[in-house]
C-alpha cells in the first residue's frame, strides 16, 4: 500500500479523516501543448493525447480506481488521536520497529513530527480511489470546491473560506464564492499564480475506508 499526503497547514488531513474532503487534484507537469488534444483513456488505463493520425502521447495517472492509500500522518498526530490506554502501546510499537536504532526519547526525535518518512503500515487510516478524470484547474465546479475542502458557513456575508493552521491563531480567510476560496487555497499550496496558469491535472475522488 502506498501513502497519500494532504496539506496539514490548511487542515486538509483532518478534513479527509472527518469525511469532509473527498477529492484531490494533482497537477500534470508535462507541457500544456502536449495535452491540448485529449483522446480519452485506452484499455490499459493510459490517457491518450495528440491529434488523430499522429502517434499518441500517453499518461498514466499516479493512482488507479480501487486502489487503497494510507493517509500520511506524523507519529505525533497519531499518538495524540489515540485513547490514553493505547498511547503507550503505540510507543512500544515504534520502539520495537526501528526506534532502537535511532536511540533517545522517541518524542524528541526529529521523525516524531515528520510524516514524510513514516512507515505505511503504521498509518491508522486509508482512503480508496473511486473515480479518476482529466481536466484543467479552472474547470472545477462549485460542488467540487467543497469536496476539495473549502469550508462553508451561513453566518457570514462571505460564506466560503479556508483555515490557515500554520498562521497564528489559525487565521480564517473568507471569500464570496467556492471558486474564489479554492483559487486562493491552490495558490497557497502550489505557489502564487497556479490558479491563473490553469494547468492540466488529474482529479481523484476517494472515500475513507478506515
Amino acid at each position: 500500500m502506498d501513502k497519500i499526503n494532504f496539506d496539514d497547514g490548511f487542515g486538509l488531513t483532518d478534513m479527509v479523516l472527518s469525511g469532509e474532503k473527498t477529492q484531490i487534484r494533482m497537477i500534470i507537469k508535462e507541457r500544456d501543448e502536449r495535452l491540448d488534444y485529449p483522446r480519452g483513456r485506452n484499455s490499459l488505463g493510459f490517457w491518450e493525447f495528440g491529434r488523430i493520425g499522429e502517434e499518441p502521447f500517453m499518461l498514466l495517472p499516479r493512482f488507479y480506481v480501487g486502489e487503497e492509500l494510507a493517509v500520511a500522518q506524523s507519529y505525533k498526530d497519531i499518538y495524540n488521536q489515540l485513547d490514553k490506554d493505547k498511547q503507550e502501546s503505540f510507543l512500544d510499537t515504534l520502539r520495537n520497529t526501528y526506534w532502537s536504532i535511532l536511540g533517545g526519547d522517541i518524542t524528541e526525535n526529529i521523525r516524531w513530527n515528520d510524516k514524510t518518512n513514516t512507515r505505511t503500515y503504521l498509518m491508522p487510516h486509508a482512503v480508496k480511489i473511486t473515480k479518476i478524470r482529466f481536466e484543467k484547474l479552472q474547470d472545477i465546479s462549485e460542488e467540487d470546491c467543497l469536496k476539495e475542502g473549502i469550508l462553508k458557513s451561513d453566518k457570514y456575508a462571505m460564506p466560503y473560506g479556508i483555515t490557515e493552521k500554520v498562521a497564528p491563531n489559525c487565521v480564517f480567510f473568507f471569500y464570496k464564492t467556492p471558486k474564489e476560496a479554492f483559487a486562493a487555497l491552490i495558490d497557497k499550496i502550489n505557489g502564487y499564480g497556479t490558479w491563473e496558469s490553469n494547468p492540466y491535472l488529474f482529479v481523484y475522488d476517494f472515500e475513507l475506508v478506515k
